[in-house]
């Protein structure tokens, strides 16, 4: 009989202790995920100069009047479109959120021109105080809020949403041969640069003469040229599971990449995506 009581009182205080520590857990995992109005509040004075690679087509288009309004709405956020326009006169114009570069678009070496162009548009000319650099495209949701709340227990100076390794020949992205193969690099659909490794970079670039090279695709040119002129840099990939393609809105993901063969999908999917982030915002703000 003392046996059993005590059997019992064991149980229970194993119980009591596993109960204490799942209220704990459960506490930290909402800490975690930015439901702790501190950890928000310190989060959001991460300043992000967010670049979005941009093709004003229709469908395109569409895609930017639907996620400005969530990039919009973002405290020490600043969200910069940018594409090639031939008709204006000059160099830059840039008009509310869209920057349009004077040039022609072009698959190679069209996005790599423009992107550097655009770096160096924002780093000569653009008043915004910074601590990361991303660069996104249109079709990719960036969820600011994870973003920088990752960022902020995971400082980086490299990285991004998903880590590509040049391991195949890709003639329509300039991978003729084998002389890049075993590169690392961030997918271009989300490129993440702290303000020190961005700003010695356009440094490098407008004052020192060193150039990218132009033969292969914007992200894969990036990615050499940190490693042969950073060696010393690593590259940082977002926590696994923080980087979807064409699937729906979850709270916890950080990047959303959106790529059909039906555009129209993407458009829809994009629509629910944002709003709901839109949703969770307006809630934290009552908090």
């Amino acid at each position: 009989m003392k046996f059993i009581i005590f059997l019992l009182i064991v149980i229970s205080l194993i119980s009591l202790i596993s109960f204490i520590y799942f209220i704990y857990f459960s506490q930290k995992i909402k800490e975690f995920y930015n439901d702790n109005p501190v950890n928000k509040t310190i989060s959001n004075k991460i300043k992000i100069l967010h670049l979005v690679l941009f093709n004003p087509d229709s469908h395109y288009r569409q895609m930017y009047e639907i996620t400005r309004k969530y990039y919009k709405s973002l405290e020490n956020v600043k969200t910069i479109y940018y594409t090639f326009y031939e008709t204006i006169e000059e160099d830059f114009l840039l008009r509310d959120d869209i920057l349009y570069i004077k040039g022609k678009e072009t698959y190679l070496p069209g996005i790599l021109d423009k992107t550097v162009k655009a770096f160096e548009f924002c780093y000569l000319n653009l008043n915004y105080e910074y601590d990361y650099i991303v660069r996104s495209n249109v079709s990719t949701i960036v969820n600011m809020d994870m973003l920088r709340h990752h960022l902020l227990g995971h400082p980086i100076d490299f990285g991004g949403g998903d880590i590509y390794k040049v391991d195949h020949i890709d003639i329509p992205c300039g991978i003729i041969d084998y002389q890049h193969f075993g590169l690392e690099y961030p997918q271009g659909t989300a490129i993440i640069f702290s303000k020190i490794l961005f700003d010695r970079m356009m440094k490098d670039i407008l004052y020192s003469g060193k150039k990218m090279d132009r033969k292969v695709i914007d992200d894969v040119a990036i990615g050499l040229f940190i490693r042969d002129n950073y060696p010393s840099i690593e590259i940082y990939k977002i926590k696994k599971g923080l980087f979807v393609t064409n699937l729906p809105y979850n709270e916890n993901i950080v990047f959303y990449r959106n790529k059909n063969d039906k555009r129209e999908y993407d458009l829809k999917n994009m629509d629910k995506i944002i709003s709901k982030l839109l949703e969770k915002s307006r809630r934290d703000q009552e908090i």
